[in-house]
This record gives C-alpha cells, sequence and structure tokens, in this order.
C-alpha cells in the first residue's frame, strides 16, 4: 500500500508536468512561455529536495 501510495502520487506529478509542459509549448506569448518554465523549473526544484529529504528521514 505504501508502494502505491508513493510512486502513485509520482506517476500523477509526471503526468501534470507532460500536461502543463504541453500548455506551455503552445502558449504564442513568447515573454509568458518563458515565465511559465522558470515557474515550472523552481517547482520541480523544490519537489525534488522534499521527496529527497523525506527519503533522508527513512534512512535514519
Amino acid at each position: 500500500m505504501n508502494f502505491i501510495k508513493k510512486y502513485g502520487l509520482l506517476v500523477v506529478y509526471i503526468l501534470f508536468l507532460i500536461y502543463t509542459i504541453e500548455r506551455i509549448i503552445h502558449l504564442e506569448n513568447n515573454n509568458k512561455r518563458i515565465i511559465f518554465f522558470v515557474a515550472l523549473l523552481y517547482l520541480v526544484f523544490r519537489l525534488a529536495q522534499i521527496g529527497f529529504g523525506f527519503y533522508k528521514n527513512r534512512e535514519k
């Protein structure tokens, strides 16, 4: 159950990322595209940090 919970969330997040990237690609305005891309990169970075924190805490 824990495995499904952990990786199910990851799959949902990846699908959301793909959808968001698709939306960004189809934006006509280049300035908006850059802002969205930077925000997306920041979100990915934050999630990676949080995920890594959980992983480190679990090993102890």
